[in-house]
């Protein structure tokens, strides 16, 4: 493999900046002025879709501040180079899997679209109107998804039933989506988890940010378009089929606990 170095965070920033592109970053998550979370969420507001997975480097003890974030794999320092050798192998055949690109979907509505890439949703989201245009969109492309209103009662659905992803407003009365997030990743084991989509009324990379230390692994801005939320759709199928979550996935009441 061709390598690049840098002793930071902005200095690899730079050259993606630059325009260079990287199959890979193995990024540690103690760094000085900028740590690997920062870094990460930099990347991703940068590139979206065209960012290279993340294989972030830990000392021994540090994984659960990384509970959730959306990065491709976690590993503990020193590394050992077998470990090393499988979880490259594991992150770049993701790498491998295509790729969402808002530009090849019509603009009309397609209803086969859930029966190419099925998806258990559930939609966490306050504001009756947006809720209801949310599960419209949805319907048109053939999903039949959960409503509900805030955090606690998402948390309570996820108890119940098994859902592959949710769809999870930040902003919400009673407990917002930020809050329900980290309560299901302090809960839920990592591989057990569903796919969190987080949906926010801003744009900034502070909201963005707050969205990845959470625990959430992608990002919507409203109002979404319908290019928009399909694009995030395909992504999180494809990432589940990846990392085979579907054979894991079941309601989980040590929500309630």
């Amino acid at each position: 493999m061709a390598v690049e170095c840098h002793a930071d965070g902005p200095a690899a920033l730079a050259r993606l900046a630059a325009g260079e592109q990287f199959d890979l970053v193995l990024l540690d998550f103690n760094m000085p002025g900028m740590d690997g979370l920062e870094v990460c969420a930099d990347i991703r507001i940068r590139l979206g879709a065209a960012a290279p997975p993340v294989v972030m480097l830990t000392s021994r003890g540090g994984l659960r501040e990384l509970a959730g974030a959306p990065v491709a794999a976690r590993m503990t320092k020193p590394v050992k180079p077998r470990e090393l050798q499988t979880v490259l192998g594991q992150v770049l055949r993701f790498r491998h899997v295509p790729q969402a690109d808002p530009t090849k979907f019509a603009s009309v509505f397609d209803r086969d679209f859930a029966r190419r890439r099925p998806l258990r949703i559930l939609v966490a989201e306050d504001n009756a109107i947006n809720r209801k245009v949310l599960l419209l969109m949805l319907g048109k492309l053939g999903y039949r998804a959960d409503p509900v209103a805030n955090g606690i009662e998402a948390l309570e659905g996820l108890a119940r039933q098994p859902y592959d992803l949710v769809v999870m407003d930040m902003q919400m009365p009673e407990l917002d989506g930020l809050e329900a997030t980290r309560r299901l990743r302090t809960h839920v084991p990592a591989t057990a988890a569903p796919y969190v989509l987080a949906l926010t009324a801003n744009a900034r990379k502070e909201d963005y940010h707050a969205c990845i230390a959470a625990g959430m692994h992608d990002f919507l801005s409203k109002p979404m378009r319908i290019d928009d939320l399909m694009a995030a759709l395909e992504r999180a199928h494809a990432w589940l089929q990846v990392e085979e979550r579907h054979a894991h996935a079941g309601p989980h009441p040590e929500l309630l606990a």
